[in-house]
């Protein structure tokens, strides 16, 4: 073997040892704890593209994430849109207020 083809040999042993960048903090989870089937969508906070999804009552939905950016939900309650924020990595909760009927956002608990 050659000197070129030693060195070129240890420069991809360095490489592959080299550690792999941290692309996301966890996947988006939303849960959807209301009695209705909501339409939503996710994208990115300044973002066109939105990935539509539906979250059927008592049912769930997961997305890994590409980065550590955060993005927005919008979610179709009786015509009026709901909008939150989401970080990676951090489990959500579509829950229904009994008293006012509003559906809200807000972080899961215990798990």
């Amino acid at each position: 073997m050659s000197w070129k083809h030693l060195a070129i040999a240890a420069s991809a042993a360095a490489v592959s040892l080299a550690p792999a960048p941290a692309w996301a903090q966890g996947d988006f989870h939303v849960r959807n704890d209301t009695r209705r089937t909501l339409s939503c969508g996710l994208r990115r906070e300044h973002g066109s593209m939105v990935e539509l999804f539906v979250l059927r009552a008592g049912g769930g939905w997961t997305q890994p994430a590409a980065s550590s950016a955060a993005r927005l939900l919008i979610c179709d309650v009786n015509r009026l849109p709901l909008r939150a924020r989401l970080r990676p990595g951090v489990d959500y909760v579509l829950a229904e207020d009994s008293a006012t009927g509003m559906v809200t956002v807000r972080i899961a608990g215990g798990r």
